[in-house]
Order: C-alpha cells, then structure tokens, then sequence
C-alpha cells in the first residue's frame, strides 16, 4: 500500500478503464482491473524540417496556395522525358503538329487537389539547361533545384490559365482505348517537338545517354504565387506521359515519350514564402516556443516537423516495479478553427533521435497497433507507443522524447494544426497527451 500511496502522488489522479483495453494480457478472472494517468506533461515544439527527399515517389505537386496561417506554397515539379528506343528514327519530312504533356489528376488515397477549393490558375514549362546535372540515380530534396532555360515552351496559342477538370474523358495519342477520366493537358510548342524530330539518325537520338545530354528534362510550374490550389498528380500511371503529333502528308502517327516512375528522373519541389504572408499567429508560436503548449504545427516539404518531449515521465519509474504498464498512447488533437479545404495528412510517422544524432523509428514501428493514421470523428491522431515508453523506463534508451511529422512530407500537400496541452478547454477543446494503461489489484 505504501508503494501504491508513492505512485499517486507521483503521478496525480488516476481514471479507471473501463473497455478493457489491456485486459487480455492478464485475464479477467484475476481480480485485475484497469485504469490510466494522462496527467503529464508534455511538450511540442516544431522544428524547421528543411532536409526532405522529394524523388523517387510516384506522386507528384503542381500548384500555389495561400494558406490562412502558413502563408504562400508553392509546388512545381521537374520532370525526364525519354525517347523509346535506341537509334530512334522519324519518316523523312515528318512535320510535328502538336506535343503534349499529360498529366493524371489524384493519386492513391482518392485526392485530386489540395486547399478549398479548385481554382483558376496559371501554368508554364521551361526547358531544364543542357548544361545542368539531373540524373535518375540522384536524391533530390523538396527544396532542390536544377537550372532551367528561362524561355516557355508551351505553345503561343495554348491558353494557359485555366481550372483543371478532374470529369472529362481525353484521349492520350492516337489509340481511342487510350482514353482516361481527369487528365490536364500542357500544349507544348510545335518547334519543341520539330526540334527532335530533325535530330532522326543523329548520335542525340541513338540512346537515352545520349538524348539526356541534351534534352534534361521539363520544369512544370505556375506563373509566380498564386492563391489556387495544390493538384495532385499520378506521375505512374500510364495517363501521365508526353506524346508527338505528326504527320507526312496524309499520314497521321503520334509517338509517345517515356515517362516512368521508376526510369525517369523527376522531384518535387516546394517554395514556402512565411515572410509577409503567414499570419500573426503563426510567427508568435515560432518566436515564443511556450505558446506552442496552447497551439503547435506540422508542414511537409522542407516545412515543419514537431518535437515531443516528456519531461515529467521520469516520476513514474518506481511503476515498473509494482504495476506493469499495459499501454501508452500518445493523443493528438487538431485545432478545430484551422481545417476548412485545408485537409490534415491521412497519416503521421513517428521517430527518435539516437544516441549518434540521427533519426531512427521507434520499437513499436511495424507494430499492427502503432496507429498513426487521422481519425476523422475524433478529429485527432493517436499513437500507441508502448515499447518505445518501457524502454525508456527500463534504461535502454535516454530520452522518450519523439518526432512527429506527415507521412512522405516530400510527396504531400498536407499540413496540420494541433492543440497543445495546455490548449485552453472551455469550448470542450481536447489537449495533447500522454496516456499509460495500467493493472491494479481488485481488492
């Protein structure tokens, strides 16, 4: 008794639990029950996430928001285009009518575009320098870039301003199968695509080595910062493609450049303008770390990510000995006043900081209970973190402390506003937590 009079004062009031969460491992023929303290302290400070790998994903961004407290984003993307053969030839007089550059809207979880609402917005290409280095075996990061020839290469008579339109069907070449439902078109100029077709029987044209030398790639963009939307675009699937009109005097063919995932070069790129833009708010939480224990943030590429710190978890270390832990949970709730058209990520991911200075994921990482995903009804995320809390308590590692950011932040639009735990709770507002489970004897 005098072991379980320490722990309550250590600890601070304790609730009963009453769904049997825990109750499996020990039985209910035991005369055990199961209660939980969630009164620590816990502490969240975002932290500057600028070292954010954006290549090699099969999603990509395209587009410019004005977020109400970040401020302005913008997302471009760099893109390869590949020939499809080795010693490519074109017929002899073969006149280019049109290039295209297709582009699938929405990508695997259902999203097609990010922020409000879809808006008008202005798009442009630029042709990436020859002189510039950009390989498919190369990391990019969102905050990368790679030198582009400053001269638009979409057609003059292309109308570029426009709402995508995630309804209609277009036909991608010439093949009437090849037909798909939310596809946005970039009319490219007609002498982009001459240009290569003139190059037939050249050493440019002989292999992608050397067709690379010269033809780096596209940068696909909006026209400065615009208050539009992000669009999501599906970079693997075969709607997403470059494609050459031609024809020889009465013929008519297309041909149809590589674009891969998994051959193609290609990045997204992020560019964050909080100066003058984000709101007051925002720069308050930044430039006074203890306003985030009422209101702190997480933003993907090269944005934020947030540090969790549990100075108080050390009081409990006498609980091991006495009461095993049946689970911790860590509850994060979003601010209520901050998600209209600007959707949290569908998942968060979680890691610490090792004793070398590196990032690593935590013991419950694969774990079937991790959690981590939004919870729509409850409006927040929850992770169940009850290795990651013994280890710390049993000695094998020196802090609980750990980082949360949006699942592949190099690939999503997403970002999120939580409640911290100090949030004021009057308007039924929940708060950051740190929950342990725990057994105690039916007396």
């Amino acid at each position: 008794m005098a072991a379980l009079f320490l722990i309550s004062i250590a600890l601070g009031s304790c609730k009963k639990q009453d769904n049997g969460v825990g109750v499996g491992l020990f039985g209910r023929d035991n005369n055990l029950e199961i209660e939980y303290v969630d009164t620590f302290n816990v502490v969240s400070t975002p932290i500057f996430d600028n070292i954010v790998q954006s290549s090699g994903y099969t999603d990509v961004l395209l587009g410019s928001i004005n977020d109400p407290f970040f401020g302005k984003t913008k997302t471009s993307f760099y893109t390869q285009f590949l020939i499809s053969g080795n010693g490519e030839t074109f017929s002899d007089s073969a006149v280019c009518d049109s290039i295209v550059f297709y582009a699938k809207l929405g990508v695997s979880n259902g999203s097609t575009f990010y922020g409000p609402e879809n808006k008008e917005m202005t798009f442009n290409v630029y042709r990436i320098n020859s002189d510039a280095s950009f390989h498919q075996d190369s990391v990019y990061y969102t905050n990368s870039s790679v030198e582009i020839i400053n001269e638009s290469v979409l057609d003059p008579s292309f109308e570029n301003t426009f709402k995508a339109n995630f309804d209609d069907t277009i036909q991608v070449g010439l093949d009437t199968l090849d037909q798909y439902i939310g596809v946005m078109k970039l009319k490219l100029n007609p002498q982009f695509g001459q240009d290569i077709i003139n190059l037939s029987g050249t050493e440019v044209l002989s292999n992608n080595e050397e067709f690379t030398k010269i033809y780096k790639g596209l940068y696909i963009t909006t026209d400065g910062d615009q208050d539009g939307t992000i669009l999501n675009i599906d970079y693997s699937h075969a709607a997403t493609s470059m494609v050459m009109y031609m024809h020889k005097d009465t013929a008519v063919y297309d041909y149809r450049f590589i674009i891969d995932a998994n051959s193609n070069a290609h990045f997204n790129e992020f560019k964050h303008d909080y100066d003058g833009t984000a709101s007051s708010e925002y720069f308050e939480i930044l430039n006074d770390s203890s306003k985030a224990a009422e209101k702190y943030f997480i933003q993907t590429g090269s944005g934020y990510a947030v540090n969790i710190s549990m100075p108080t978890l050390s009081n409990v270390d006498s609980l091991l000995g006495v009461l095993p832990i049946n689970k911790a949970e860590l509850i994060m709730p979003i601010d209520p006043n901050y998600t209209d058209g600007y959707e949290p990520g569908n998942q968060l991911f979680i890691t610490m900081l090792n004793e070398d200075g590196y990032y690593e994921t935590i013991e419950d990482v694969g774990s079937f209970n991790l959690g981590g995903l939004y919870d729509e009804y409850r409006s927040e995320y929850r992770f169940i973190i009850t290795e990651h809390i013994q280890q710390y308590l049993s000695g094998i590692i020196s802090s609980p402390d750990v980082r949360i950011e949006i699942n592949k932040p190099g690939t999503s639009p997403n970002r999120v506003i939580f409640t911290g735990n100090k949030a004021d709770t009057s308007n039924g507002v929940k708060t950051l937590k740190l929950r342990l489970y725990y057994s105690t004897l039916n007396e």
